[in-house]
């Protein structure tokens, strides 16, 4: 499940679906590419939010994206995970594909707020960042020791994604004519 090289330093960045966390996320995350040019960052937008709404309410210096940030234009995450290592996200339940897919999580963390972590339950609190130089800290650790992701990855497999059981699914069917 190793990344190569080139995509060790991307990012995907997925708020929920919402445009307030649109704005916090692509906020965090035009700062953290401002401060690191050799990182690229994803943007993906949920399919309710549309994404020239949400740009409009940036504050983007003259107008334009830095050329380290890029908006997702795949209809598939899956298209988008092939071409990142991190992903960067607070409620979005898309974390769960993406970490079964390899990419390492980070957790933006509001100590303001409550706790929204859809991982909340493997208790991943290291990946857990709340300014940009923690997030280029533990990026750059990541990415000095080009990590395997796999305990991760069981885990979310384990917690998350179970086997259809085609009988109970027709039970749990029948219960309702």
């Amino acid at each position: 499940l190793k990344k190569k090289n080139k995509f060790l330093k991307s990012c995907l960045v997925i708020p929920e679906g919402t445009q307030s966390e649109c704005l916090k996320l692509f906020n965090f995350s035009l700062l953290c590419a401002e401060k690191n040019m050799s990182y690229r960052f994803i943007w993906r937008v949920h399919p309710i939010i549309k994404i020239e709404k949400v740009l409009k309410k940036l504050n983007l210096p003259g107008k334009k994206l830095p050329s380290n940030v890029e908006i997702s234009k795949n209809n598939l995450i899956e298209a988008d995970l092939k071409k990142t290592y991190f992903t960067l996200y607070r409620g979005s339940g898309a974390i769960i594909n993406c970490v079964a897919l390899g990419n390492i999580p980070l957790y933006l963390n509001n100590t303001k707020n409550a706790n929204i972590d859809p991982l909340y339950k493997l208790n991943i609190k290291k990946n857990y960042i709340s300014n940009e130089d923690e997030f280029i800290k533990l990026c750059n650790f990541h990415v000095l020791k080009n990590r395997s992701n796999l305990g991760m990855i069981k885990d979310v497999n384990r917690n998350y994604c179970k086997k259809l059981e085609i009988n109970k699914l027709i039970k749990f069917i029948n219960k309702f004519k």
